[in-house]
């Protein structure tokens, strides 16, 4: 049985791991090559990586697909396959149903322009949403899965509790109600410049919302399969 579970976590996290490496890969290298600079995580959107027609940025769009796709499916499947009670499958439902909207937003975050206001911010909310949703959940499942494990549980649902409340932070943020705000100079001449803040903050708040959702991802994947190991 263990083995079973082993080969699971690594058939499943290898390539959802991988798919984002490559994405993340693909794309700054992509950026870099048709802009002649380098994508700045602090000032520029997720969309602006993956939007081009070259094909480093067509191939980052299908690996983040793949791992949003995988993204959806991957918080469930701990609880259907049998590694924890029946009980649970409710909880796995749930799973389904968030990771599918959640990552379903995902996918319109990185294809709408934040000039697009309506559907981008609407993206970032629900992804936002969903995201705190289903770690709010998993902090609530490990508390019911401490009978197996009291030390794994209790390390499980306080990491699960910090992500949620870093992501609640971030969407809290009232800086984010002036995100349009530029920078502005005035040269020599009187000529005014405008740029983006460094940091940005809409756009860098999606970056930080996608790296604590990953990480809630993996937090649950682990969670659960260490507490399934328990068990046996």
């Amino acid at each position: 049985m263990t083995t079973v579970i082993f080969s699971w976590l690594f058939s499943l996290l290898f390539p959802w791991a991988f798919l984002l490496a490559l994405g993340l890969s693909f794309g700054t290298r992509g950026y870099a090559k048709a802009e002649e600079k380098k994508f700045s995580f602090l000032t520029m959107f997720p969309q602006e990586l993956f939007d081009g027609k070259d094909s480093s940025r067509v191939g980052a769009r299908l690996f983040i697909y793949g791992y949003a796709f995988l993204d959806a499916f991957i918080g469930c499947f701990p609880l259907v396959v049998g590694f924890l009670p029946q009980s649970f499958l409710p909880f796995a439902v749930l799973f389904l149903v968030f990771g599918v909207v959640k990552n379903a937003s995902l996918v319109v975050l990185v294809r709408a322009p934040a000039y697009e206001f309506k559907p981008h911010l609407l993206a970032f909310v629900v992804y936002a949403g969903f995201s705190i949703l289903s770690m709010t959940m998993a902090a609530i499942l490990f508390v019911n899965l401490r009978i197996y494990s009291q030390t794994l549980a209790v390390v499980f649902t306080v990491l699960a509790g910090l992500l949620c409340i870093g992501e609640l932070f971030v969407i809290a943020n009232p800086k984010l109600s002036q995100w349009t705000k530029l920078r502005a100079s005035v040269d020599a001449e009187g000529n005014v410049d405008t740029s983006r803040p460094r940091p940005f903050v809409l756009a860098f708040s999606e970056w930080i919302l996608f790296a604590l959702s990953t990480l809630g991802t993996l937090v649950g994947i682990l969670g659960f399969t260490l507490l399934a190991l328990s068990a046996i």
